[in-house]
């Protein structure tokens, strides 16, 4: 804003005060602009009831502005200015205006209180003006010609209550804004009303009010964001994070559909996990139709007592595999119980991430790549195994490969004969039924079906015929042999005399 120089001794002119006045009206003119814009806007201007209540209502004090010349006509001495700049016209006191209830039964009427920024020149007066001849005279107005001039610009608000047309209650329209006006507020009056109270005022739905444009920006209490806002990096504990920022502290390369070692598991795009391997419980066996080489185990319906399924192609004695038929691959769990559906799929949703079991957390593999709960529910699609076991407890200590019958003072023991065979203790089923009923020790996994190391004594070819030896628990290869005996065929080699473990497919026998 400019501002005029006025020195000690100078003659004084009239422009020094009307500049001034001109340059506080664009200051604050160009301010306005910038923060209500150039449409005309209102504030305060509140319309409340009369006091007491009777057939009027009032509108306090307030402004409106307009986006108008700084001066369409001469400011005193100073030429007309028509730059364009933001008008602010304002009203101090209180202005009471009437309303008139219809006088026919079932009719209301409705008045439009609008507004319209007013500039007038005001206060006439006739000034004393300079005498040259006789200083000591001055003359009565410009020319000693006795006329009275403004000596106010007066900027204000100028109001008006404008009366719709009666009609039937509730069909009663608004009345159009005038040209030049702004709307504010709306009272309904009816037939025999007598007061106007709080309940027969409302804001026009089109009324400028100031308050809607700062309705516009998020609240400082509880903000309300739209559109895409960003926020920065976060140098407190307290600061705002983006989610690229949340992933990198989460795990250094972020949330991952790969089984990379301490990262989020994120599905993959059909809605899968992927892991090394599934540590916890699982409680329905999906879809493991290439169970690790169990290639026909996707008719496995049912498969509780399938003691006729060759070949793993009815899924022999999945006891728990229940309507297995939908059960392809069992995955990589390595204790799955049943398979995969985890029970409370990992979420971003203000959980802590963890790698161990803990509720209500996301998940995050370990630093082997796995996958940690205690119940997967979802669906398996391979086995990093091959076969299908069941925890029994054991009558005596048992190892890995010895191969078992029912008997004891439990309920499994070493096998002595080949008819009594009913499984072989495995250490990595593909599919571990009844998986909580104790540990390896007292309740070992019997494969009753599947690819399973076997102790074995002495020499064995590839594809031989396995049965009992006269060692308990011990296999021995026959190239001959009754089918009733046989549980097993070797998949390898082995050339020595002793007992050692030798890769077969084995069968369960009842």
């Amino acid at each position: 804003m400019d501002r005029t120089i006025v020195y000690t001794g100078a003659i004084p002119q009239d422009a020094d005060i009307l500049i001034t006045n001109r340059n506080m009206v664009r200051a604050i003119g160009h301010l306005a602009r910038g923060i209500w814009g150039t449409n005309s806007v209102a504030a305060g201007l509140d319309a409340t009831p009369a006091s007491p209540l009777s057939l009027n209502f009032r509108i306090g004090p307030g402004m409106v502005t307009v986006l108008q010349s700084i001066d369409a006509t001469s400011y005193g001495s100073l030429a007309a200015d028509n730059n364009q700049t933001v008008k602010v016209g304002s009203i101090d006191s209180t202005t009471t205006f009437p309303v008139v209830a219809p006088t026919t039964a079932g009719r209301s009427v409705k008045y439009l209180v609008q507004a319209a920024f007013d500039q007038q020149d005001t206060d006439n007066k006739v000034l004393p003006y300079r005498n040259a001849a006789n200083p000591a005279q001055p003359y009565a107005g410009p020319a000693n010609s006795g006329t009275a001039q403004p000596t106010v610009r007066r900027e204000t608000v100028a109001l008006q209550a404008k009366r719709g047309t009666e009609a039937a209650t509730g069909s009663e329209a608004v009345p159009a804004v005038s040209a030049g006006y702004v709307p504010l507020w709306v009272i309904t009056v009816a037939f025999g009303q007598t007061t106007v109270t709080a309940a027969h005022i409302t804001s026009h739905p089109d009324a400028p009010w100031t308050s809607k444009l700062t309705d516009l920006f998020a609240k400082i209490d509880s903000p309300t964001f739209v559109g895409t806002p960003k926020a920065p990096t976060p140098t407190t504990a307290d600061g705002i994070a983006t989610k690229a920022y949340v992933d990198a502290i989460l795990s250094g390369a972020g949330v991952s559909v790969a089984a990379d070692p301490n990262t989020i598991a994120k599905r993959n795009g059909a809605g899968a996990l992927v892991a090394t391997s599934f540590i916890g419980k699982a409680t329905s066996a999906g879809t493991a139709d290439t169970a690790n080489n169990a290639t026909n185990a996707q008719n496995a319906v049912n498969a509780q007592t399938a003691q006729n399924a060759d070949n793993a192609t009815n899924a022999v004695n999945a006891q728990n595999a229940q309507n297995a038929n939908t059960a392809n691959t069992a995955g990589s769990a390595t204790t799955a119980g049943s398979a995969t559906q985890a029970a409370n799929a990992a979420k971003l949703d203000n959980k802590n991430a963890s790698v161990a079991t803990a509720a209500d957390t996301v998940v995050v593999r370990d630093a082997g790549g796995n996958v940690n709960a205690n119940v997967f529910n979802g669906r398996a699609t391979s086995a990093a195994y091959a076969d299908f076991a069941e925890r029994f407890e054991a009558s005596e200590d048992l190892e890995p490969g010895d191969v078992v019958s029912f008997g004891g003072d439990k309920e499994i023991c070493k096998a002595g004969w080949s008819g009594s065979v009913f499984g072989v203790v495995s250490t990595a089923p593909a599919y571990l039924a009844n998986a909580e009923a104790g540990d390896d020790k007292s309740h070992p996994a019997v494969a009753w079906q599947g690819r399973v190391p076997v102790k074995v004594l002495g020499p064995v070819e590839k594809f031989d015929l396995l049965v009992m030896s006269s060692i308990p628990g011990v296999a021995y290869a026959a190239k001959d042999a009754v089918s009733t005996d046989v549980f097993g065929r070797a998949l390898e080699d082995k050339a020595s005399e002793g007992v050692s473990l030798v890769m077969a497919v084995v069968k369960a026998r009842i």
